[in-house]
Parts: C-alpha cells; sequence; structure tokens
C-alpha cells in the first residue's frame, strides 16, 4: 500500500464518489464537493493534507485533512471544519482500516504532527466495535509512543441536549415511529395529525419517566398552545409551502436565509465573526442543488416569505444500512413579515409540513442533524450520539452509558503483550446530583476525571490508561487502571 498526498485536481470526484459509496460510512459531509468548496473556502486556516491509499486493487481509503499550528502545536483534522460540517469521518474501502489507519500514522510520524482530530464521528463506530478495533489494533501494533505524537487518545465525549458543548447529539425522527390513523379534534390533514399525535405521545413519556403526575394533561396542553393552535391559526391565512426549484433562484434564496438567520440574535455571530460561512453557503447551495440534493423550503404568508428550510436529500449510509434522509441543515424565520408573525408559529409550520411531505415522499427520516436545540426534542426525535477522537498525548480510555465497545476495548490491551499493568489507583469525582445517572453527567465531571487520571499516570510514568466509571451516591466512584508499554 502507498500513501501519497494529492490536490484536489489529482483525483476526480468519480472515484472519490466510487470508493465513498463503498465505505462504512457515507454521508453527504464526506463528498467530494463539499470538502473541496469547504478548502476552497476557508484555505486560510491551514494546509492540505489530501491523503490517498492505493494498493494493487486501485483507491482504497481518502483521508482528507489539513494541518495547522495551534499552541506551538501542529495539528491534522478532517476537512470541513467544526462550524458547517455535521459529521466526518474517513473514507475506506472495508477490509481496508487497519492498514489505511496504520499507512497514516506513519504519515503523521514523518511529518512530525503532533495530534491527529477526527470530529463528529457517527456512534455506529463505537456501537460495532469497528472504528475501535481498527484505530487501537492500528496504533497498537506497530508499537507507536508518546514520543511519536501519534500516541492514541480514545476520549469519547458526548452531551446531551443541555450542553453547550460543540460535541453534540443528532436528533432523528424515524418515520416508522409516526402513528398512521391518529384523530385530533379540528385537525382534517391526516399527516399533521400523525405528527401531532406522536409529539404528543413523546412528550406524555418524557413527562412520565421524569415523575411527573398527570402527564396526558401536560402532554396534550403543550401540543394545544404550541403546536395546534399556531397551525390552525395559519390555516386562516392566505399561504403556500414552496420550494426552490431553478438554479437561477437558488443564490437569491440562499441570501434571504443568510439574513433571516441574522435577525436571530442566536445565530446572528455566526456570520457576524467569520464573514466565508456566507460565501460557503453560496457555494454549496448552488453545488448541492446541481447534484439534486438541496430542498430549499419557504412558507410564504400574504405574499412574503416568513420562514425558510435548506434541507439536504442523501442517502446515508451507517455501517450496514443506508436511510434516505431529509436533512434539515439550517432555518430562518421573519416575524415581521406578517402582523401576527409570532402567533403563525412560521418556523414550527414549516418544520411541520416539511416533516409531513417527507413521510408522503418516501424518506426514511428527518434528521435535525448536529445540535440539541430545544426545538428539535418537540418533534419526538431520538439521539444519535457523535464521538470525538484524538491522538497525542496520554492515552485515557474510559467507560460512560452504552459505550458497547468498552469491554472490546479492554480486551485489547489487556490481552495485548505490548502493555504491561503498573498499578491500579481508585478515586472519586463528587457530583452536584444525589445520584449521578445520565450521560450529562460525564460531560459536567468527566473532564476533570481525565485530567486527575492524566496527574496519575505522569506519576507512574504510565502511557495508557484504562479509566472505569461507576456511580455513587453523590459522586462517581473511578478506578484508573495504569499501564506502560513493554
Amino acid at each position: 500500500m502507498e500513501i501519497k498526498k494529492i490536490s484536489f485536481d489529482e483525483i476526480t470526484e468519480e472515484d472519490w464518489t466510487k470508493l465513498l459509496q463503498e465505505s462504512q460510512v457515507d454521508t453527504l459531509f464526506q463528498t467530494y464537493i463539499w470538502n473541496k468548496i469547504w478548502w476552497e473556502v476557508f484555505h486560510e486556516k491551514g494546509d492540505l493534507e489530501l491523503l490517498t491509499i492505493e494498493d494493487d486493487e486501485g483507491l482504497s481509503a481518502i483521508f482528507p485533512m489539513y494541518s495547522f499550528e495551534k499552541d506551538k502545536q501542529t495539528i491534522a483534522r478532517v476537512l470541513g471544519g467544526m462550524d458547517v460540517t455535521d459529521y466526518q469521518a474517513s473514507i475506506i474501502k472495508p477490509g481496508k482500516e487497519i492498514e489505511s489507519f496504520q499507512k497514516l500514522f506513519d504519515y503523521a510520524e514523518d511529518q512530525d504532527w503532533d495530534s491527529l482530530e477526527f470530529h463528529f464521528m457517527p456512534e455506529v463506530y463505537l456501537d460495532t466495535g469497528a472504528f475501535s478495533s481498527e484505530l487501537t489494533y492500528a496504533s497498537r501494533s506497530r508499537g507507536v509512543n508518546l514520543e511519536s505524537g501519534v500516541q492514541l487518545e480514545w476520549d469519547v465525549e458526548k452531551d446531551k441536549p443541555e450542553s453547550e458543548s460543540k460535541y453534540c447529539p443528532t436528533p432523528i425522527l424515524n418515520f416508522r415511529r409516526l402513528p398512521k390513523k391518529a384523530k385530533i379534534s379540528g385537525i382534517k390533514d391526516q399527516g399533521i395529525a400523525n405528527l401531532l399525535e406522536h409529539m404528543r405521545s413523546s412528550r406524555e413519556t418524557k413527562l412520565r419517566k421524569k415523575g411527573k403526575k398527570r402527564p396526558e394533561g401536560k402532554a396534550g396542553k403543550f401540543i394545544r398552545e404550541d403546536y395546534k393552535n399556531p397551525y390552525l391559526a395559519l390555516q386562516e391565512t392566505n399561504h403556500e409551502f414552496l420550494e426552490t426549484e431553478n438554479i437561477e433562484e437558488v443564490e437569491g434564496d440562499v441570501n434571504r436565509l443568510i439574513e433571516m438567520m441574522k435577525k436571530n440574535p442566536k445565530k446572528a455571530d455566526f456570520f457576524r465573526n467569520d464573514f466565508r460561512r456566507e460565501f460557503f453557503f453560496r457555494e454549496i447551495a448552488k453545488e448541492t442543488f446541481k447534484r439534486d440534493w438541496l430542498r430549499l423550503k419557504r412558507l410564504e404568508v400574504d405574499g412574503n416569505i416568513a420562514a425558510m428550510l435548506m434541507c439536504f436529500d442523501y442517502k446515508n449510509r451507517f455501517w450496514n444500512q443506508r436511510f434516505h434522509d431529509l436533512q434539515a441543515y439550517n432555518t430562518g424565520f421573519d416575524l415581521a413579515s406578517h402582523s401576527d408573525g409570532k402567533k403563525l408559529g412560521l418556523g414550527k409550520n414549516l418544520f411541520m409540513r416539511t416533516i409531513v411531505d417527507a413521510v408522503s415522499e418516501g424518506y426514511d427520516r428527518f434528521n435535525f442533524l448536529r445540535g440539541g436545540e430545544n426545538y428539535k426534542y418537540d418533534f419526538g426525535v431520538r439521539d444519535d450520539l457523535l464521538y470525538s477522537f484524538k491522538t497525542g498525548g496520554t492515552a485515557v480510555i474510559h467507560s460512560w452509558a452504552r459505550d458497547l465497545s468498552f469491554n472490546q476495548l479492554i480486551r485489547h490491551v489487556t490481552d495485548n503483550p505490548a502493555y504491561r499493568l503498573i498499578t491500579k489507583e481508585k478515586f472519586v469525582y463528587p457530583s452536584q446530583k444525589k445520584i449521578p445517572s445520565d450521560e450529562c453527567e460525564w460531560n459536567l465531571y468527566g473532564q476533570g476525571a481525565i485530567s486527575k487520571a492524566r496527574k496519575l499516570a505522569e506519576e507512574h510514568e504510565s502511557s495508557l490508561v484504562l479509566l472505569h466509571v461507576k456511580r455513587g451516591i453523590g459522586q462517581l466512584d473511578l478506578q484508573a487502571d495504569l499501564y506502560e508499554k513493554n
């Protein structure tokens, strides 16, 4: 196998797409055009490290990366940026993962990179145990060490909706969970009725889990006041749900969406802090429209554009499953477009209609993409969690909640003759809750625990720590198994 650094001009979109469609993870954010445009717009961030691997059978892996300097360290990160890209994953032919990562680590050593970063990796990588075994075996079988700068660091950072961290879940509404013949007073549209009933039922379940009394009443009130009433109010107006149909209209409609987003205090800084994001939005909209991936929706009330929703139509593949997803990338609304803007629930109505239409058009799921904004959870979604992987420094492997592959990782270490157990240390990390019970606890306190484990590793000159996490009364009970390389 041979790894080499190329430019985008040295690989065709056709060859890139062919390998991507074979890869274990295939999303729009890994496509040739997405990465190419991102680099063209944000290239000042560093140096392009577009790496390909070929063997006797041809192209077997693509690592689209870039390198940059930070705090006197050289970091290599997957292309796409953490601000505009929702999934990141390497593009590798099945069965070639271990060899490919070995080649990547070799290259990283040759370049004297201090760290490799993989952000927003789909949960399926861990749930199947595939990515864990590939990366751990690839890094350890060669005997990489701290000095090489590519020691594996298995920090899995996961956050629930309440968290403001950049490591967020991906809320998804699977249409198989929707009822078929729901009846809600005053709602004639069967699709809307089905969606509202699903939302009510999901809300009821959440309230019940929290131990609330009479959740049915509260759930029903939630739906009536927040979604049913705005829907009924909109029916009294002259309104239309439309979609951009011509390439000539794309730039103008995207500009309108950007202006709406700027009016939202929570989104205004997104463009204000980096003007290049506007250009990226326009370019990616034009190119995805050409490939029939863009769905630019809008709600017009009395002839005025009141709300817009930028969606992507893509058949995502995660491990051995493909899902025809309609993905909500960004949205905006203008309350000033109508005198009753607040009463009409402009954004809510546009989401509801888009979801209902997606059901009738045969999509599998509505993917809200990365981010734990509260409104997404009103639709009765379930989270697909994303993970972050970094190399460099002392390896800390920890377990929490449903990290299904943690036991596999333990075996990779304990059965590996390259590592020797030095000692076991126990310590306690206090919790503000009486009984820590959810993943958010790890988000709040886990980083402190990792720091503690690293200090222990330094004291014992250990290069690898298995951090076992248990929930105690008012605390997290932890055990750090410290290993060194033979």
